[in-house]
């Protein structure tokens, strides 16, 4: 014989799940992307070692293709990023993990997470390799310009 529960302990377990999920706040405005990524988001160039690279960041994600000085695509990855701040807040901190090469030589020891200081002004966003908050000299710079704003929400496959 099947025993059905009590109607009131129904009722107590549907008020407590709606509770729950009231109890959730809201996401942060930008979907949990703070004001640096925001700034970030969109289509960039740049030109370095024989390649125009194109870097599209949507959200806490970017997708970089290289191309070969004959317009191929030479390689691809996508890698989830972040943009920070130096503790007193002076210096921005660009950060990528979980790198995943989608085109080309597989990913290398150390190359699947990292990070670099970055500045950007305006549509110029130059990449200070090399440089930490704790050693802030770069040992290589890379200048993108930005080709277009904030790009659609979904990008899946390099460009």
């Amino acid at each position: 014989m099947h025993r059905s529960a009590p109607p009131l302990r129904w009722l107590a377990l549907w008020l407590f799940i709606l509770t729950a999920i009231a109890c959730v706040p809201p996401p942060p405005p930008g979907g949990g992307i703070n004001e640096d990524l925001q700034e970030l988001q969109g289509l960039w160039e740049a030109r370095w070692a024989g390649h125009v690279i194109r870097r599209e960041i949507v959200g806490a994600r970017e997708v970089v293709s290289y191309y070969g000085a004959d317009g191929l695509l030479a390689s691809a990855h996508t890698a989830d990023v972040e943009a920070l701040r130096s503790a007193d807040g002076r210096l921005r901190i660009f950060r990528w993990y979980n790198l995943r090469r989608s085109v080309g030589s597989p990913v290398g020891p150390g190359q699947a997470q990292g990070e670099y200081l970055y500045t950007i002004t305006g549509a110029t966003l130059t990449e200070h390799h090399g440089a930490t908050p704790e050693k802030p000299t770069p040992t290589e710079n890379i200048t993108w310009t930005r080709l277009s704003g904030p790009a659609p929400a979904t990008v899946v496959e390099p460009l």
